[in-house]
């Protein structure tokens, strides 16, 4: 896999987690010592959210940006690692930079 194509992969992995975000049912009701909740509503389209099932006043949904958050350190890490194994060290390895380099032309092709 060559370096470009892993960025490609990894920006198109960003771009849909950021279309398709996790979402939160909410519910807020009596003020600041009333009733709070956070439920985990899945993930749904960024512009077609999902509809909260409990319709009374202060009930709503939100993007669970705790959860969208860790799917981005996910990405980061696992790109980070698959960069290690695809993209060859900028300095040269001991095993490599010893060895003498000689250059054989081939045999047997009158046109070189």
């Amino acid at each position: 896999m060559k370096p470009r194509r892993l960025l490609l992969i990894a920006a198109s992995l960003f771009i849909l987690s950021c279309l398709f975000p996790p979402w939160q049912y909410t519910a807020d009701r009596n003020g600041s010592a009333g009733y709070h909740s956070r439920n985990p509503a899945g993930s749904s389209l960024l512009f077609d959210p999902p509809t909260n099932p409990d319709r009374n006043y202060g009930s709503g949904v939100q993007i669970d940006f705790g959860r969208l958050f860790i799917e981005w350190a996910a990405l980061a890490a696992v790109t980070g690692v698959a960069w290690m194994f695809v993209v060859k060290p900028a300095w040269p390895r001991d095993d490599k930079a010893n060895r003498p380099q000689k250059f054989t032309p081939p045999t047997g092709n009158p046109e070189n």
